[in-house]
């Protein structure tokens, strides 16, 4: 404007640096320069890492550049605290709405019981006893928020993949632990899988993929793994 063209000598000069009212050698939030990057790295560099790696192990301090992770889901608790305080003012805590209930699982199963003069649901169905029609939605939120796995499990797993011939491919399910996430890594409510364990059933291995078969110890394995106080939290599968 009028007032301040008058400070700017050229067009890289910093209109806000006339404001400062400061001797040299200080700066304030209007002149002070933006961080290099590399400066950044460097210092970040230079923290002392108290972590261990004797076994191979590396963390987010030890790495050359932090990933950058994009997070669009927040974690299943946080989704209910927020819907359970926007209801704060409009019923009591013991209270439960169908705005801060938690979701229900909907049902595509049609009436078993229609009186319409048909067979029984599935043989014969109509519009009074045909489930509703299914519509994908993308939820706003995450039940499981990251997961850990110790680095002798996957090795294990990889080498003998290895030396069988990578030619096919091979899975195993993942045993482990729903814990709270630490509060190191601010995210409040998320949930972190821990696996302990990894338990390969019987399996038809392909180049492209595996199919499960039956597997006669399954039921054992979810006995020991119960008393362990474990449970399956996911599975892993090899690619080529």
């Amino acid at each position: 404007c009028m007032h301040c063209s008058s400070f700017i000598k050229t067009k890289s000069d910093d209109v806000a640096t006339w404001l400062c009212n400061h001797g040299e050698g200080v700066f304030c939030p209007k002149c002070i320069p933006p961080e290099d990057p590399e400066a950044k790295l460097q210092r970040a560099k230079a923290l002392p890492c108290t972590c261990d790696r004797s076994r191979g192990q590396t963390c987010t301090r030890c790495l050359e550049t932090a990933p950058v992770i994009k997070v669009d889901k927040i974690p299943y608790g946080r989704f209910m605290d927020e819907k359970r305080a926007m209801c704060k003012f409009k019923h009591g805590e013991k209270v439960t709405c169908a705005f801060c209930a938690d979701p229900v699982l909907p049902s595509f199963v049609g009436k078993k019981d229609c009186t319409r003069g048909h067979r029984p649901w599935p043989e014969g169905v109509c519009l009074a006893c045909a489930p509703p029609n299914a519509v994908l939605k993308d939820q706003s939120y995450r039940h499981c928020d990251s997961t850990s796995v110790e680095g002798t499990l996957l090795q294990n797993f990889y080498v003998s993949w290895m030396r069988r011939g990578n030619n096919v491919q091979k899975a195993a399910i993942l045993f482990g632990r729903y814990v709270p996430e630490p509060a190191e890594t601010e995210n409040p409510g998320a949930v972190r899988a821990e696996v302990k364990a990894l338990y390969e059933p019987p399996q038809e291995n392909t180049a492209t993929g595996i199919r499960f078969l039956k597997d006669p110890n399954e039921k054992l394995a979810h006995e020991v793994s119960t008393r362990l106080g474990l449970e399956p939290v996911g599975w892993v599968i090899t690619t080529k």
